[in-house]
């Protein structure tokens, strides 16, 4: 008997008809692109649509602080201190100097706040900072490895982000991301003919049937929106900028 495929919305319009109607829940999906590609939008937006439709969610930072996230918000109109007021959502900084500690208390301070809100959207960015406290290829895929395993079992739905490795067919820089993860979708900012455009494609994505070419999407004064049905000129490998 085929299991019964439950999914949730992704918050971000025109994405979901892409995909079956939204993201499998308890999936974890990459969000890899280059700096300045929407990622850090993407993941706030998608949790700021959760926390308003009765899913609350944790937004787990290594590289910007609580006040620049929710600057960030401010820009699209997302009030996110009152969303952490109101406990629908929860944003934790963590040093990229405290991850060895992180790793060695079990993500304990990272379950403590998904147990709090009593969570089911969750975002971690970015993994790419993982590497710093990992020393061999060994390590780099265990440490992935688990703490995916961690993600399963408590159940969230997770967009985790990464730096796309330049000049390759990488998704993230040693290419372990993309195979750990449930599903890769990948932003790029692209020149097409005489301008340079934004697009997105879902590289994979486990029980799902999805659209299998690039879209066009906008960064718009609400935040990101995808153009499902808009024909994009596919650009080649040296033509993608990441």
């Amino acid at each position: 008997m085929q299991r019964k495929v439950e999914r949730i919305k992704s918050g971000i319009p025109g994405l979901d008809e892409m995909m079956e109607g939204g993201f499998v829940k308890g999936h974890d999906i990459l969000i890899s692109g280059s700096c300045g590609t929407g990622k850090s939008t993407f993941c706030l937006q998608y949790l700021v649509y959760g926390a308003m439709h009765g899913e609350n969610g944790v937004y787990v930072s290594f590289e910007e602080s609580p006040k620049q996230i929710e600057e960030e918000g401010e820009v699209y109109g997302w009030d996110i201190t009152k969303l952490e007021r109101e406990k629908r959502l929860r944003v934790i900084r963590i040093e990229p100097t405290d991850i060895l500690k992180l790793l060695e208390e079990g993500y304990s301070e990272v379950e403590s706040a998904l147990e709090a809100l009593s969570a089911q959207r969750m975002v971690i960015d970015s993994i790419s900072t993982f590497d710093l406290v990992s020393k061999t290829d060994y390590e780099r895929r265990k440490g992935l490895l688990d703490f995916v395993s961690w993600l399963k079992k408590h159940k969230c739905t997770t967009l985790m982000t990464v730096e796309m490795e330049p000049g390759t067919e990488l998704y993230s820089r040693f290419g372990l991301a993309e195979f750990a993860s449930d599903a890769v979708i990948a932003l790029y900012y692209a020149q097409e003919r005489d301008r340079r455009r934004r697009m997105l494609e879902i590289v994979k994505m486990r029980e799902t049937k999805h659209l299998d070419r690039m879209v066009s999407f906008d960064i718009t004064k609400k935040g990101i929106v995808v153009n499902p049905k808009a024909l994009v000129y596919s650009p080649t490998k040296s033509q993608v900028y990441r």
